[in-house]
């Protein structure tokens, strides 16, 4: 009976823009999602996301839903989502561009090491070393904790420490409390996707689930084409807190970023898709992390499904 609640009061709550803005019953969204439930097995966070209740069956396709997604990931090999989604084995592996410092758990581990680091910084990021969406971080104050009790408490918790990134001005404008990324999707070694992130309300996260907003990117330009729409699945044409008009906007040092990208695919040509977080710094791109398992959604809101584009990348050799 609980799980039912909570059914509900998900898709409630995900319905409320729709029925809002567009004057739909609850009744009929309850019923056309079931139908995109059993012709495109969508959730309810793809059914709302993607605007499937303005979409006919063939407009539906154009998306790659959650259980679509489950089986294109299969594609990559199995080694390769312990290098990517263990986070201190990825900077380890990636280290050519990540150009920051950091402690790990199963990599980089030892007290000497996370003395060395505590000594170097003021604050730091933890994050949980094999999570996902930012679920977890925090920031630290180095020179006001108690190294031994956070020394355990990292060791206890599995989680990494890493050095803060400072953004350059361009990226910063966005939303300034927040490192903001560009998501850029590879398959093959080729980029397919991107999707710009900013946080917003203050937060330090950009994620999806931490209140930031998310827009598509033309992945040759490196400008946004869309509007951005958070998880929620309200549109914003401005940053809710700085204002920074989303559409239009021009990721700084584009072409580096597609030159690094091109050289990371090249240190794991075992991986077929990858989902690479990039932050921008003065001195240009760097890494944040890879994911093995990149999600969809953030890929796909804002109008742009990539169903043909991914499939046309997997059948090239």
């Amino acid at each position: 009976m609980g799980k039912l609640k909570a059914f509900i009061a998900r898709f409630d709550a995900l319905a409320e823009y729709p029925m809002e803005e567009y004057g739909f019953s609850r009744a009929w969204l309850l019923w056309d999602y079931a139908w995109a439930w059993v012709t495109c097995r969508c959730s309810f966070t793809d059914y709302f996301l993607f605007r499937f209740y303005h979409l006919n069956r063939r407009g539906r396709k154009e998306y790659i839903c959650l259980w679509q997604m489950r089986d294109f990931h299969r594609k990559n090999p199995a080694r390769s989502f312990a290098d990517f989604e263990e986070k201190d084995r990825f900077l380890d592996r990636f280290s050519d561009f990540v150009h920051r410092d950091w402690i790990g758990r199963k990599v980089r581990s030892s007290r000497e090491e996370f003395d060395a680091f505590c000594q170097s910084h003021e604050r730091c990021i933890l994050k949980r070393r094999t999570d996902f969406g930012g679920h977890g971080a925090e920031l630290c104050d180095l020179t006001a904790v108690d190294r031994d009790a956070l020394y355990e408490r990292m060791v206890r918790d599995d989680l990494i420490a890493e050095e803060l990134v400072r953004q350059c001005p361009q990226m910063a404008a966005l939303h300034p409390d927040s490192v903001n990324t560009v998501r850029v999707l590879t398959i093959k070694g080729k980029i397919v996707a991107a999707t710009l992130r900013q946080g917003s309300g203050g937060s330090f996260m950009d994620n999806g689930t931490s209140g930031g907003v998310f827009a598509a990117m033309d992945p040759s330009s490196g400008i946004v084409v869309t509007p951005g729409v958070r998880l929620d699945t309200r549109q914003a044409l401005r940053n809710p807190t700085t204002g920074v008009v989303i559409p239009g906007f021009r990721v700084p040092m584009w072409e580096e970023t597609k030159q690094m990208i091109a050289r990371a695919v090249q240190v794991a040509p075992e991986t077929l898709i990858i989902g690479w977080d990039v932050a921008y710094t003065d001195d240009g791109p760097i890494l944040i992390e890879g994911n093995a398992y990149p999600g969809v959604q953030i890929l796909q809101g804002g109008y742009r499904g990539l169903a043909r584009d991914w499939r046309r990348a997997m059948a090239e050799n």
